[in-house]
Parts: C-alpha cells; structure tokens; sequence
C-alpha cells in the first residue's frame, strides 16, 4: 500500500508512518519522532531541527545549528538527533527522506512549513 502526504481534517498534512522495512529500526524510529515534532510545531528551537533534517537530505538546502540543537531541545529530541546520527551514520547507504515510501513528498513539504527552499540558480 502506498502511503502518500494526505490532507487531515485539521488541515494539517499528515506526516505518513515509516516504511515497514524502517518500522523495528531504532535510528528511523527516532528521525520519524522528530519530523513528528517538526510537523506539530514551526518556529523557536523547532526550526533549528527541522535545518537539521532538511540538512541530511542536502546539505545544500540547509544546515542544523549545533549551538542550538544543544542549547534549546529538550533531552529526548537532543537524543533522537544523536540517534539519527548514529543511524545515518552507520546505514551510510540510507538517505533520511527513505525512511517514508514519498520521501521527497515529505521534504518538501518540511522546506515549505519552515520556509527553507534550495537556493534558486541564477538561470532560472
């Protein structure tokens, strides 16, 4: 079955559940956890975190602050950044937007909520 972004009654986009392959994996368990918190919060220490995510999918698009992933999140998201760390880290292979069967879907929708878009080219 296919899982796509899908409108919530709210309005709200609903952030879709992990890929069955990623569902018993700890270091996706926890990326999922803080796309969860970035789809439930914008602004403050959550924009930080959402930089963060948008990072692992391409640098080019945005980096997280180390400052205030340290400073500002709470210990449980702070440990899930490090666990996604971990993971990413030792799954070199994984990309962050695969943990979610419309990843890039999922992305993109993270850059608009927070407002962090690639750079434009000058030839556009």
């Amino acid at each position: 079955m296919k899982h796509t972004i899908k409108q919530c009654t709210s309005g709200v986009v609903a952030l879709p559940p992990l890929r069955a392959q990623f569902v018993g994996d700890t270091g996706a368990q926890a990326a999922h956890r803080l796309f969860e918190i970035c789809w439930h919060h914008a602004g403050g220490s959550t924009t930080a975190l959402a930089q963060f995510l948008i990072g692992l999918y391409n640098k080019n698009y945005a980096s997280g602050d180390p400052a205030s992933l340290c400073k500002w999140l709470d210990d449980s998201a702070f440990e899930d950044v490090v666990s996604t760390m971990r993971w990413m880290r030792a799954n070199r292979h994984d990309e962050i937007h695969n943990i979610f069967t419309d990843g890039d879907e999922v992305m993109a929708e993270l850059m608009q909520r927070f407002g962090l878009w690639p750079p434009q080219s000058c030839n556009a």
